[in-house]
């Protein structure tokens, strides 16, 4: 099965302004252990939320995957959300990590709330990723 979360990931690592943006801070399913004293800062984490949903016997998948912008505040949250939101929308028939991703679309969001631990800002929102079951 296709892992739609580290092509996204993939994805926001390859753009240099995002990347930059967070000093690299981009993470799958959650924080990491050690980041969670430097908080609040600028990060993102990429999670699958569920409603897998695939094409029967045509090898495409649409995954539904949260994306969690963090901040100092929540206005420089919205700001690292908002690259987020330009990058995903454009990404259509890329190929990156061995997949192929037919495109991103919005599912949800943007909602504002706050970090379990940290209590960090965070802009939460999710997308239906599609992409090809078949590794290239």
């Amino acid at each position: 099965m296709t892992n739609v979360t580290t092509g996204v990931i993939a994805i926001m690592k390859a753009d240099p302004a995002l990347n930059t943006l967070v000093s690299g801070r981009i993470y799958g399913a959650e924080l990491p252990e050690s980041e969670n004293g430097n908080m609040p800062e600028k990060a993102i984490v990429i999670a699958l939320s569920g409603g897998i949903e695939d094409s029967g016997t045509i090898e495409i998948m649409k995954s539904r995957v949260d994306v969690y912008c963090y901040g100092e505040t929540f206005y420089q949250a919205g700001i690292v959300d908002a690259q987020v939101y330009e990058l995903l929308k454009y990404a259509h028939r890329e190929t990156i990590s061995n997949m192929l991703i037919h495109e991103i679309a919005v599912s949800g969001g943007a909602i504002q709330l706050k970090e379990s631990k940290s209590e960090a800002p965070i802009m939460w929102r999710s997308y239906v990723v599609t992409a090809s079951e078949i590794t290239i």
